[in-house]
């Protein structure tokens, strides 16, 4: 009887320690090899769902370890491809910004410093509730602006020029007003183009197939000093077209803008 029952405790001592020492055994590997978890644990989900069949317990709790421990690997993927973007984008704001100051210091050395002086301004009336594409804004002469004055939004996206002056307000032409057409530079090789205004903050412009543009590129206003007017969103192309049609947009929504930069003139 007592062998009876020694045999019976030994039975389910190993029944319920050698299945706990598995998930031990199975956490120790995930610790220092992440990547073999899912194998390994796939593997021992398989054996015990054989053996203690689909709806033990054990089967259940293994898949469950396994299916948090595949999505915490995953998460530290996504995260360190994460950490890679932030680090290449700091990567590219350092360039710009030594790349800036080397162009300053050519500036200064040829007597064109290209330090503009800007005023802020409320935007008081918007493309919505001024037309032909004109912002109201709530300075004039009263602060020495003049027609003819750039206008910025972020204090480097060129949006127009002061059209008319007023005592206490100013109105403000857009580029991107219907058929407005003007000059500006496209792509790594700051190609110049001819950019035609569609309304609302969309541009367009025809250019040859072999010049090299992508989604993405900016375009910029062949000023002293580097002023986007928008990006690229679009590139419509006809196999039998030498020439390919573009979609400019600015990179500012002109129904929520509240504040502009005027430069006056030096």
């Amino acid at each position: 009887m007592i062998y009876r029952q020694d045999k019976k405790l030994k039975s389910k001592l190993e029944r319920f320690f050698i299945p706990f020492l598995t998930i031990i055994l199975v956490v120790s590997l995930f610790l220092i090899v992440p990547s073999s978890l899912d194998r390994l644990a796939g593997t021992a989900s398989s054996v015990f769902w054989a053996i203690s069949g689909p709806e033990s317990a054990i089967s259940k709790n293994i898949e469950i370890y396994r299916l948090a421990f595949k999505q915490k690997f995953i998460i530290t993927n996504e995260n360190q491809s994460l950490k890679n973007l932030l680090a290449n984008r700091d990567a590219l704001l350092r360039e710009y910004e030594l790349i800036k100051q080397e162009n300053d210091s050519l500036k200064k050395i040829f007597g064109r410093s290209g330090n503009k002086q800007l005023i802020l301004a409320q935007v008081v009336a918007r493309p919505n509730r001024s037309p032909y594409d004109t912002l109201i804004i709530d300075i004039g002469e009263n602060l020495g602006i003049q027609s003819g004055n750039h206008v910025f939004a972020n204090g480097d996206t060129l949006l127009g020029t002061v059209e008319k002056v007023y005592a206490n307000t100013s109105i403000v032409s857009l580029f991107s007003t219907p058929g407005r057409e003007f000059d500006a530079r496209i792509g790594e090789s700051y190609t110049s183009i001819k950019l035609i205004g569609r309304g609302g903050g969309s541009f367009e412009a025809t250019l040859s197939k072999a010049i090299p543009i992508k989604e993405g590129d900016a375009v910029i206003a062949p000023t002293l000093e580097r002023s986007i007017l928008g990006y690229v969103t679009k590139v419509v192309e006809d196999p039998r077209d030498p020439f390919v049609e573009i979609l400019v947009e600015a990179p500012v929504s002109f129904q929520s803008l509240r504040f502009v930069e005027i430069e006056k003139i030096k």
